[in-house]
Formats: structure tokens, C-alpha cells, sequence
């Protein structure tokens, strides 16, 4: 077993690199056609993210206006 130790600033930085890369590649309209399809999704899908869009686009609510992001 081995463990990694990276500064707590360069891991956020890491995580913002990609999410921003996720919505720059069309993340929102990925999950857009997902809510939109002929049979609606049974559940919500377990991937980072998908469920914060989801309410994103059922509440019209603009994502700077989310305060628990």
C-alpha cells in the first residue's frame, strides 16, 4: 500500500481544472439529454455532478445563485 500526499491547494486546483474541463465539453447538455430522453432516468446517475445540473435544471436557478456550491 502506498499513499499520496499532495498539498490540500493543489488538489482543489486539480479539481477545479476538471470540472471546468467537464462543463467546457458540454457536461450540461450531456446531462441535459439524459433528463430528456423517452424514458426518464429511474434513478440519478452516481457520477460527480450529475445530480447538482439535475436540480440546476429543474429549478432554472443560474449557477452563481447556488449557495452550496
Amino acid at each position: 500500500m502506498f499513499v499520496l500526499d499532495w498539498p490540500r491547494s493543489e488538489l482543489y486546483e486539480r479539481i477545479d481544472r476538471r470540472v471546468e474541463a467537464m462543463f467546457v465539453a458540454g457536461f450540461v447538455d450531456e446531462v441535459r439529454g439524459l433528463a430528456n430522453r423517452p424514458q426518464p432516468l429511474s434513478r440519478t446517475p452516481a457520477g460527480v455532478g450529475y445530480r447538482e445540473v439535475l436540480d440546476h435544471l429543474a429549478e432554472n436557478v443560474g449557477w452563481r445563485r447556488r449557495s452550496n456550491w
